[in-house]
């Protein structure tokens, strides 16, 4: 009996020591598995095989629940233009288990043809760094990216997930097919052969048949031409156009050039960057109920925000001399075809007194580089006022440019001013030629001889020429005394004693004076503060401005503008608020900003929500169920949400 008692007691005694076993091994797989699950970093790529005309999305994800300490670096993109897509966050729960996936897109322009390596990138997690894999791009110069010919058995015999992959890849270029057909870009001169200094005309056509937001232009620096706005590049004109039955908005400005220089010269390509809604590709097409369900809840099928970059071609001209042969004298680099013109303000006049005369240049062409230098105009004292120059944009440049001489005759008679002559060069006719004006007559009369010149004498000259003006003095007379009287004895300690306003005015002094300076350097101190951090203000401002610009949405006018002012309210809110750079935000990127605030998980969700609601409806979404009073619902639940993120944010500081 003693002896079972003891079996049992080790029993146990074994069962607990198994029990604590198994509790440490299956923290330290919990522990591994979490682990393992942070270092889960990749790097990949929509598309492996693209044209050096196309575009490619590189991805890095990270799963698990890691704190991602600073932005992730990506190695070996030297020979790309690389612009950020915006990150996502995506949170599953298995079995009660949660685990949070981010995702960084990149979209990546190739510069040149050939295979390239890419990465890796380097991401610090929770104060470690990790660093992923390499994936490898191959460019083709032609632009042909499709698959090679095989044997039909091969193509029989692959499984089905090459036959996704394959779809998958198929609908990526696809989608960049679209997305040139959506928006495009064109850029053309009216002429490829100038002469040096010709005005010459270049157009750009923005085409686009999708609605785009945050649209970046990043123009040529049109190094080796000096440029004149015709349009305004920030008030394009815009119309609308067909091509192959679709209809585009077309925004077009043009840009006056001058070349300075003879010889070849390339003007490079002009650079489109925007956001717009797309399908996204990686849909399972073959699923008839992923079909069903991917239309969205405001069927406009599966849809993401994409960021896409376009680029022109370049344009060469060859810049030619201009010839040597029957160039005039007087030529000064005037190219293009203009008139002159001339007038006197006064043709009559005496000696001594001014005409104005007026000499203009109008026509097409580098009117800036007219000038009139040395013109003298004998029996005239002449004095030249500042040209000016009057501007015309249209189809070409033109303009006049007027100059002024005021002309003081030095003798009486009739004088002519000759033609004043000038010669341009005509690239129309490759000819020089020779303008003037006609000549003008005037009529100079004797000066007036009352109008002698003693008056303009100082006294000691007019002592010199009539020393007698000195016995000619008279006495000074007193005409006033002075405002205040002297105060003297008994007087002067009467007016000791302040009187009732003087003492007002005292006290005041000493009160106000040190409040006015209390109050300069307070001011001072808030001017150095706002010089130093220039996003204050806007910051400050943020909620005031938001308010007083969400007054202003009309829920009775048409809901894409609705949705449009909406969205924009909220993005330049935040932008403001926050002090980003850019206000280009879309709902993948509410966390991203807001977690940094300790924003509350419900008015985080509410921020992109309302977000992902108007992209959604703005960019092709049913949008018709939304009437007046759902507006105003909506209206009331975007101010709500500012309200909640002003109080949060402002708490942080």
């Amino acid at each position: 009996m003693r002896n079972f008692k003891i079996y049992k007691n080790l029993i146990n005694i074994r069962n607990g020591n198994l029990i604590t076993l198994l509790l440490v091994i299956s923290f330290s797989i919990v522990t591994l598995t979490k682990a393992t699950l942070a270092n889960d970093v990749t790097l990949s790529l929509d598309r492996e095989e693209i044209g050096l005309d196309e575009q490619t999305t590189l991805e890095l994800s990270i799963s698990g629940n890691n704190d991602i300490n600073s932005e992730p670096e990506i190695s070996n993109t030297q020979n790309f233009d690389i612009d950020s897509a915006g990150s996502s966050s995506q949170i599953s729960i298995i079995n009660g288990v949660s685990s949070i996936k981010k995702n960084f897109n990149y979209v990546l322009t190739p510069r040149k043809a050939g295979t390239f390596t890419i990465g890796p990138a380097k991401v610090n997690i929770n104060g470690k760094v990790i660093i992923t894999n390499q994936v490898k791009l191959t460019v083709s110069a032609n632009g042909n990216t499709g698959s090679g010919s095989g044997s039909a058995a091969s193509r029989v015999n692959q499984n089905q997930d090459q036959d996704q992959d394959q779809d998958q890849n198929a609908d990526s270029k696809n989608q960049y097919k679209n997305d040139q057909k959506n928006i495009f870009i064109e850029e053309s001169v009216n002429n490829k052969n100038p002469y040096i200094n010709q005005e010459i005309v270049y157009t750009f056509k923005l085409f686009a048949r999708v609605q785009a937001t945050n649209v970046g232009l990043a123009l040529p620096d049109f190094k080796g031409f000096r440029k004149e706005d015709i349009t305004d590049p920030n008030r394009p004109k815009q119309y609308e156009t067909t091509i192959n039955g679709s209809r585009y908005i077309v925004s077009e400005f043009k840009i006056a050039l001058f070349p300075n220089s003879v010889g070849a010269i390339t003007i490079p390509p002009a650079t489109i960057t925007a956001d717009v809604i797309v399908q996204d590709p990686r849909v399972n097409r073959r699923s008839s109920m992923g079909s069903f369900f991917d239309q969205g809840f405001f069927g406009s099928g599966l849809a993401r925000m994409k960021k896409i970059k376009i680029q022109s071609n370049d344009i060469k001209l060859n810049i030619k001399a201009l010839p040597e042969h029957n160039k005039p004298a007087n030529f000064s680099g005037l190219i293009g075809d203009f008139r002159i013109e001339g007038n006197i303000s006064k043709s009559t006049l005496k000696v001594g007194e001014s005409s104005t005369l007026t000499i203009k240049i109008s026509g097409n062409g580098n009117i800036k580089e007219a000038n009139l230098d040395n013109l003298a105009i004998d029996g005239f004292k002449s004095y030249d006022d500042k040209p000016s120059i009057e501007i015309r944009p249209g189809i070409e440049i033109s303009g006049t440019k007027t100059f002024k001489k005021a002309l003081v005759p030095t003798r009486q008679g009739t004088i002519t001013i000759p033609p004043i002559a000038i010669s341009y060069f005509n690239p129309r006719t490759a000819s020089y030629n020779n303008i003037q004006t006609t000549p003008i007559e005037v009529n100079v009369l004797p000066g007036d001889p009352t109008d002698n010149q003693d008056k303009y004498l100082s006294s000691n000259n007019l002592q010199a020429k009539n020393p007698n003006n000195l016995d000619n003095k008279k006495e000074i007379k007193i005409i006033g005394q002075d405002l205040m009287p002297i105060i003297r004895g008994k007087e002067l300690e009467k007016n000791e004693q302040l009187s009732l306003n003087e003492k007002i005015f005292l006290f005041s002094s000493i009160f106000i004076l040190p409040l006015i300076y209390i109050f300069a350097f307070f001011r001072k101190k808030r001017l150095d503060l706002i010089e130093g951090d220039t996003g204050l203000l806007l910051r400050e401002n943020a909620y005031k401005n938001f308010k007083i610009e969400v007054a202003k949405i009309n829920v009775s006018g048409p809901n894409n503008v609705f949705f449009n002012q909406a969205s924009n309210l909220l993005r330049e809110y935040l932008s403001n608020k926050l002090g980003l750079q850019s206000k280009g935000i879309t709902y993948m990127d509410v966390e991203r900003i807001l977690t940094p605030f300790i924003v509350p998980d419900k008015f985080m969700m509410d921020t992109k929500k309302f977000l992902e609601l108007c992209e959604s409806l703005q960019y092709g979404g049913t949008s018709d169920a939304y009437n007046t009073n759902k507006k105003k619902e909506l209206k009331l639940h975007l101010e709500d949400i500012v309200k909640n993120l002003e109080k949060v944010i402002n708490k942080q500081k």
